[in-house]
């Protein structure tokens, strides 16, 4: 019974070797509900590395893995994410790509398209849904009224090959469209290239048809991490932190949840390693047979990332961002 339950694992590769792609690849490893079978990265150093770590098989050519795999983890710079995961959607493999899904609307939906024809999945890692705080926090939101979010880190190489928009602030695009639940009325966003070719600060101010107002700075030339959210809400406002994990809510009523001074608050436990965990975990279950890409699911964890709401962020990510 065990031999058979091995044979029913999907059988899982990584490409990339970097820091993303090192992360998905151990986690995967560490799964029992799949089985890593290779990593894939023209670097022959670091891939080599990560391999003989895991013991599993290394490649420079992520078209020797065609065939040998259930479905790829795609953790590779941008520019490089249409190609590939064409490449495993049209050989019949399900694909997990980290965001941003692709570096264009078209390229985006090429993809869709083709994994609607193939009937694979294809999932997008934006993995702060999966942030503990964010489950804490959707169990008190009620309506917000206005979100605050700031999104800020020192600058490095590393996600260059976009601007800010699609490097950083996508992550609260993301959260900010499924909190506010709402269709979209108006944007408006600014942009500043200062370290790089791209717009490496900017700022958003979204409003949407419920009367909610969201805005978002995000900014990759700051000298310290930040990552702060705020909801405010009749009766109420809450303040997470996503970096150092904490979650605080201050009412204007006392309710049995709040102490005296009319306030929850609590740290979690290091998001990190659990957020990429679950979010390899729930590729995994999109593979495992006669189970759809939503069933396999952990607690705080509200699911996978579609391809279609990952089409929406990259569509609003640039629009009417205006170069200063």
């Amino acid at each position: 019974m065990e031999q058979q339950k091995q044979a029913n694992k999907p059988r899982i590769a990584v490409i990339g070797s970097g820091y993303f792609g090192s992360l998905h690849a151990r986690k995967f490893s560490q799964s029992p509900h799949a089985e890593l079978v290779g990593v894939c990265d023209p670097n022959s150093d670091s891939v080599g590395r990560l391999a003989k770590e895991l013991g599993v098989q290394a490649y420079s050519d992520h078209r020797d893995l065609m065939g040998k795999v259930d479905g790829v983890s795609v953790a590779v710079p941008t520019r490089f994410h249409y190609s590939i995961g064409r490449d495993f959607l049209d050989s019949g493999a399900d694909v997990l790509v980290e965001k941003p899904m692709c570096q264009s609307l078209g390229e985006a939906q090429d993809l869709i398209d083709l994994a609607e024809k193939k009937k694979s999945v294809l999932q997008v890692g934006h993995l702060e849904r999966f942030n503990p705080a964010i489950g804490v926090l959707r169990e008190h939101l009620k309506q917000p009224r206005f979100i605050e979010c700031e999104r800020m880190a020192p600058f490095k190489k590393r996600g260059t090959d976009v601007n800010v928009v699609l490097d950083m602030m996508i992550h609260d695009i993301d959260l900010v469209l499924h909190l506010a639940d709402s269709p979209i009325k108006s944007i408006e966003a600014v942009g500043y290239p200062l370290m790089s070719d791209e717009e490496d600060m900017a700022k958003a101010w979204i409003v949407f048809e419920s009367g909610c107002l969201a805005t978002i700075t995000a900014s990759r030339v700051s000298p310290k991490i930040d990552r702060v959210m705020k909801v405010y809400q009749a009766g109420s406002y809450m303040t997470l932190d996503l970096g150092a994990n904490s979650f605080v809510k201050t009412s204007h009523v006392q309710l049995p949840l709040f102490d005296q001074s009319g306030e929850t608050s609590g740290r979690l436990d290091s998001p990190l390693l659990p957020m990429v965990y679950n979010t390899t975990e729930s590729m995994v279950g999109a593979l495992i047979p006669h189970k759809g890409p939503h069933s396999f699911q952990y607690e705080d964890s509200p699911g996978p990332q579609t391809q279609n709401a990952s089409l929406q962020n990259i569509r609003i990510s640039p629009a009417n961002l205006k170069r200063r």
